[in-house]
Parts: C-alpha cells; sequence; structure tokens
C-alpha cells in the first residue's frame, strides 16, 4: 500500500546558515524528497542548496533582499519578504503544507501564511526558541500565539515541551519528534587520513567540539579544561584538540588566542566552519559539549552514531540522550573539576572509550533512526492536512 507522499514547504533557515535547527530542517526537506514527497526550502536571500539536495529533487525559494535607498527602514524586513516568498511557492508548487523550523520568525510566519492562504501549518521548536527566548517578555506574546495557532506543533526533545509546560502552561497539543542522524554517514574509521592532514600522532588521544561557539555553549570552559590537562605532563604530547565551528564567534576567537598565549597552540586545531563533522569524529576517540541549556543537540547524536562517547553537562537536552556511565559521562554544568575528572577517566581508558562508544551506536540506531523520525513527521502532516 502506498504511504501517504505531501508537497511541503519547509520554512527556516538554510545553509550557509549555520545552527542546528537549520541543518535538521534541511535534512527533514531532503529526506522528504528522497521519499517521493513535494519538498521546498522557503529561506533567506543568501540561502544555497547543497549538491545532495538538488539531486535529490528539493527546491529553493529565497526571499527577496529589500535594501531602503532613503532610510525608510531601519532593518531588512525578514517577516514580510518570507511570507511573500512563501505565499509564492504554495501557489507554484501546490503546497499542501508549510512546516516552519525554529519559531523566531518562522513559526510567526508560517501562521501568516496559514491566515492568507488557508494552507496547513506545522511548527517545529528546537531549542533556544523556547528555552532561551521564551519566557522573554519581547517576544514571548508572539510566540504563544505560533504555537497556539499552528496546526501542529512538535518539539525536539522531552525536555522542551516540558519547558513550554514552564514557561506557557501547555504544550500547545504538541507531540516530540527527536532530531536524527543517517548512521551510514557517521562511522568509525582506522584510515588517520585525517590525522595526517593536520599533523595529529596516529596515538595520540583526539577531544573534539562542535557548535556555533554562542555564549550558552560555554566553550570557554572546555579550552581552559583542556589548557588544565596539557598543563599535566604525562598528556602534553598525548592530547590534541578540534574545534569546529563559527570562526567569527567572539568565543571562537578568544579560545584560539589563549592557546596561543599558554603556549599549547600546537595541542589545538581550530578548523573553522565545515560542512560536515563526520570525518572529524570518524577519528575522535572522545566529543565534549558543556551547554547550558540545549534542545537535541545533533552534534551529541553524530558523536553517538559516530560510535565516540560523549561527556557533556547534565542538562535535559543532553541527558534525555546520553546515559551516564553507558554512552558519555555527564557532569554538572559550571563544574570544571568535574568535566576534567571525566576527561581524565576516557582519556586513560581505551577499553571504556570502546564500550560507550559501542552503547553509543546502539542509543542512535533505536531512537534517532532516519526512517521512523521522517514517518513520524508525515503522521503529523496526514493528521493537518485535509486532502
Amino acid at each position: 500500500m502506498m504511504q501517504d507522499r505531501f508537497k511541503v514547504g519547509t520554512l527556516s533557515f538554510c545553509y550557509p546558515h549555520l545552527g542546528g535547527s537549520g541543518i535538521m530542517a534541511t535534512r527533514v526537506a531532503n529526506e522528504l524528497a528522497l521519499g517521493g514527497d513535494g519538498s521546498v526550502m522557503i529561506s533567506y536571500e543568501d540561502a544555497k542548496l547543497t549538491e545532495e539536495m538538488k539531486m535529490a529533487g528539493v527546491s529553493l525559494y529565497p526571499a527577496q533582499r529589500i535594501e531602503s535607498g532613503y532610510g525608510f527602514l531601519r532593518s531588512t524586513p525578514h517577516t514580510e519578504t518570507l511570507t511573500c516568498k512563501a505565499l509564492e511557492a504554495i501557489k507554484e508548487k501546490e503546497l499542501e503544507v508549510l512546516h516552519s523550523h525554529y519559531a523566531v520568525p518562522h513559526a510567526f510566519v508560517g501562521n501568516t501564511v496559514k491566515d492568507m492562504s488557508g494552507i496547513s501549518h506545522v511548527a517545529t521548536i528546537h531549542g533556544s526558541d523556547i528555552h532561551t527566548m521564551g519566557d522573554n517578555p519581547g517576544v514571548k506574546a508572539t510566540l504563544s500565539w505560533a504555537l497556539e495557532k499552528a496546526d501542529g506543533v512538535t518539539f525536539v526533545s522531552e525536555y522542551l515541551r516540558r519547558k513550554c509546560i514552564d514557561i506557557y502552561e501547555t504544550d500547545f497539543g504538541g507531540v516530540v519528534i527527536p532530531n536524527f542522524v543517517d548512521v551510514n554517514k557517521f562511522k568509525k574509521s582506522q584510515s588517520n587520513e585525517m590525522r595526517k592532514k593536520y599533523d595529529i600522532p596516529e596515538d595520540a588521544v583526539i577531544i573534539t567540539h562542535a557548535s556555533n561557539f554562542r555564549p550558552v555553549k560555554d566553550t570557554l570552559q572546555i579550552g581552559w579544561s583542556a589548557r588544565r590537562l596539557l598543563a599535566e605532563k604525562k598528556y602534553r604530547d598525548k592530547l590534541f584538540f578540534l574545534f569546529i565551528g563559527d570562526e567569527s564567534a567572539p568565543d571562537y576567537i578568544r579560545m584560539k588566542q589563549d592557546s596561543t598565549y599558554a603556549g599549547f597552540e600546537n595541542s589545538f586545531r581550530f578548523l573553522g566552519r565545515q560542512e560536515s563533522v563526520a570525518p572529524f569524529l570518524a577519528e575522535s576517540d572522545i566529543a565534549v559539549l558543556s551547554s547550558y541549556r540545549e534542545g537535541c543537540p545533533l552534534f551529541v547524536l553524530e558523536a553517538l552514531a559516530s560510535s565516540v562517547p560523549l561527556v557533556g553537562t547534565n542538562i535535559g537536552g543532553i541527558s534525555g540522550i546520553v546515559n551516564h556511565e553507558e554512552s558519555g559521562l555527564l557532569f554538572d554544568q559550571g563544574n570544571m573539576d568535574g568535566l576534567i575528572e571525566n576527561l581524565r577517566i576516557l582519556i586513560d581508558n581505551k577499553d571504556k572509550r570502546m564500550a560507550m562508544g559501542e552503547k553509543g551506536l546502539e542509543v542512535i540506531l533505536n531512537g534517532y533512526s532516519r526512517d521512523v523520525v521522517i514517518e513520524q513527521y508525515r503522521d503529523i502532516y496526514k493528521k493537518v492536512v485535509k486532502k
């Protein structure tokens, strides 16, 4: 029996923008196209499709950039231009459902488009759009309206659903559909190609972090912990730290400067933005994340899919994926001694790293697989679309 297929417009950040919501949204759009659904990305003026998305059949509708020649606009009106572009895509592609990823401004735009066109609208909450901005009086009423009026609401973790209830006293009838990874793209490798490229010894222990380096990630704590470990003679030539992400972020710049000032620059590799972290995780030994708050962090899923154990903060968005002493080690946010001790445990115990890595891959296969998650989204579309 043929499964239901839909014509879906994905309203979100798209490449080259960084951030988990944009990455996840483009992955969902790509998988929908590969599965036979109509798939359109509606995004910003500089958005681009990857070659993979083009091959899958995803279409792109970039919003127009409006510049004022005489100052009547103080900023680019993204809400209005995204709305117009979505209306254009609905008409030309006969879209049946608009799926907004990240509440600000996409869920708000989604409801505006719904009111203007009658299309069904599904909103997905990814993280900081609720746990950081949800209670902000500057946007709280807008966010509440965006979720209340959507035909369907999803959260990428149970932690975010509970956070929504804490703030608004309701989850707006939303359900949890987690992020996913394609395990075929994240595998352990013994090739040592990456190590050779970046001049890292084959027997070194590689500790990797990837993020947007915003303050909520608390990446400076990782840098401080790394330098404390490297100050110990037995670790000086044994440890190498990879940092992947937005090289323009203040915390990234400071970490790079601090490593040089401390005289440990040879033990750090600052790799900037990368299209994929897979080649780096493939040869990594430990992944680390020290965030204050998370939704369903892709870096954690990608590390576990690569059979790399995680050292991370004991917060809802991480502890909902990683069980302490099974697929990683957790520490209380801000407890640098706990972070260092957990790193030390895994650095010194290769067998423990390998056992946790195997367990982490099981976690991904059992709960965060691509096929299961995409079908959960199709189930939501089926409920809201009037065929």
